[in-house]
């Protein structure tokens, strides 16, 4: 039976997810943070679908949220930023600001995807589409006259003496998936971490480990003065989003790809302290930056036998992506596999066989 394609869910693409309950969820989390940042989020949201449309996407493209979901976050980020950036008598500006990054953000996903899909393996942009639309958006602010005035005190912790408090870390860890949507609310986040796990427990599970790992790397390289970051889960949510990208997401879930996966988060941490003291002297927030330099690199180094860091055939959930290269590997062995296969994979494996889903990895 054929089914109908998913309708257009950019709110929860930002995460790696594609399903309609999730999506509720983020809408509902945003709302529950803050209205106006779920406003902002939405009206950027409609915005790009609507220049989707007039760009004449693809409807399954459309329908995913593909190239709309930098808008998304460009619309929630603008608007969290806008009391730093933007003066009261301008506030007016914020909401021009997000519709036309909004459109300008779509324009420069579809031409990013086009280029970085002829590379060989193809490579996603990522959200390289929202990081240059805001800078651009954040810069213009910045030259107006009356523009911003001491940005980003609150992202130069002065206390160094001051003992961590590791339940306080933990939260930062939870609260990492809120800053991707660069919301700083404990309740809206676990609403996101739960619509990440509805789409996928693996998922979910790598996020976590992510935003673990990068919150605890930054602290080990900032110490003490770090500590600001970490309770708010700045240092965490870059490496959320590389953990879930390669463990699982655009690579089939195996060791070397969980492993990858680890390296990326480390790394990714690294390059967010790295950038993080340079846009400083430009008054400039880090953004995702750091995800789309370390991922991509990762991500360029796909496997072409099979036997590394394979891309799944088709992009859906960590679980189905492992399910159809095993079944792909047990099909294009003959029938054998070297090690005893789990009955559950062996009940999927003959179901797929079954409804002839397997595929060639």
């Amino acid at each position: 039976m054929k089914q109908d394609p998913p309708r257009p869910n950019p709110l929860i693409q930002v995460v790696f997810a594609n399903n309609p309950v999730s999506g509720l969820l983020i809408v509902t989390a945003l709302l529950v943070a803050e209205p106006t940042i779920a406003a902002a989020g939405l009206l950027a949201s409609t915005i790009a679908l609507a220049s989707c449309l007039l760009l004449n996407q693809s409807r399954d493209v459309v329908s995913a949220g593909l190239t709309s979901y930098c808008a998304v976050i460009v619309g929630t980020v603008t608007l969290s930023l806008a009391p730093t950036f933007f003066h009261q008598d301008k506030h007016y500006m914020v909401w021009v600001a997000i519709i036309l990054g909004a459109v300008f953000s779509v324009y420069l996903t579809s031409s990013l995807n086009n280029i970085m899909g002829s590379f060989n393996p193809p490579l996603p942009c990522l959200t390289l589409p929202f990081n240059i639309t805001t800078y651009i958006l954040l810069i213009c602010v910045q030259v107006w006259p009356s523009g911003r005035e001491d940005i980003f005190k609150t992202y130069t912790p002065n206390n160094t003496t001051e003992q961590i408090n590791w339940s306080q870390v933990m939260v930062g860890t939870v609260v990492s998936v809120g800053q991707v949507y660069a919301v700083n609310d404990v309740t809206a986040s676990v609403l996101m971490y739960a619509a990440i796990l509805i789409f996928s427990p693996l998922l979910a599970t790598m996020s976590y480990i992510g935003a673990l790992l990068g919150t605890l790397t930054g602290l080990t390289i900032l110490g003490r003065s770090g500590l600001a970051l970490a309770y708010s889960g700045l240092l965490g949510y870059n490496s959320l989003l590389s953990t879930a990208a390669v463990a699982g997401f655009f690579y089939v879930i195996s060791w070397r790809s969980v492993v990858a996966a680890i390296l990326n988060a480390l790394f990714t941490s690294s390059i967010q302290v790295a950038l993080s003291s340079s846009l400083q002297q430009m008054s400039l927030p880090v953004l995702t930056m750091p995800f789309v330099i370390s991922t991509t690199v990762f991500l360029a180094a796909s496997s072409t036998n099979g036997n590394g860091l394979v891309r799944p055939s088709e992009i859906s959930t960590p679980e189905k992506h492992r399910a159809d290269h095993v079944a792909a590997t047990v099909r294009g062995s003959g029938g054998s596999f070297p090690r005893p296969l789990s009955k559950e994979i062996r009940k999927n494996i003959s179901t797929r066989e079954d409804n002839e889903e397997c595929v060639a990895v």
